[in-house]
């Protein structure tokens, strides 16, 4: 009498239980663009050796990244402006606006500076503000010692803090 006794089979107990997350996927098919790169033969005969398949930006690689943590902020009508003052920052202090570049979106912005000098990176992340902005009316622009980011308010009121919860 045969045994109706089933064998466990670890794989696809596991790619049962995990769907397309399980450790087991070893027939998955990869683009052929991957296939070509993984080729045994290609990669272990090559007579020329290993070859160079992507390459990293070396000024990206030494770029630094300082946060800027110190700025004030008031509101002025329509706006909330954000005010960045280059005395603490000195790297700041003769950087042409070409340098910056500031990231509008409805619930915050990114504003970053970068010194060709020294290839440091400021940064002034703020990923959700205190209400909703105008990211096309919103601006930046530098006056004397202090670069200016104006939020355009959605709605016309005082805001106390700048920072969203």
């Amino acid at each position: 009498m045969e045994s109706e006794h089933q064998i466990n089979d670890p794989i696809s107990d596991s790619k049962q239980m995990h769907g397309k997350s399980s450790y087991y996927h070893a027939q998955t098919q990869l683009p052929d663009e991957v296939k070509n790169l993984i080729q045994k033969d290609v990669l272990l005969n090559d007579p020329n050796g290993p070859r160079l398949i992507t390459q990293k930006n070396e000024a990206t690689a030494e770029q630094r990244s300082l946060e800027i943590k110190q700025y004030v902020f008031m509101n002025d009508g329509p706006w909330m402006k954000v005010i960045i003052d280059s005395e603490k920052y000195p790297a700041l202090k003769d950087l042409p606006v070409e340098s910056m570049k500031c990231t509008f979106e409805e619930e915050g912005f990114y504003f970053e500076a970068v010194d060709p000098k020294s290839n440091e990176k400021y940064a002034l992340a703020m990923p959700r503000t205190r209400e909703k902005i105008f990211p096309d009316k919103s601006k930046y622009y530098v006056r004397k010692n202090k670069i200016y980011i104006a939020l355009h308010k959605q709605k016309e009121e005082e805001w106390w803090t700048l920072k969203g919860v």
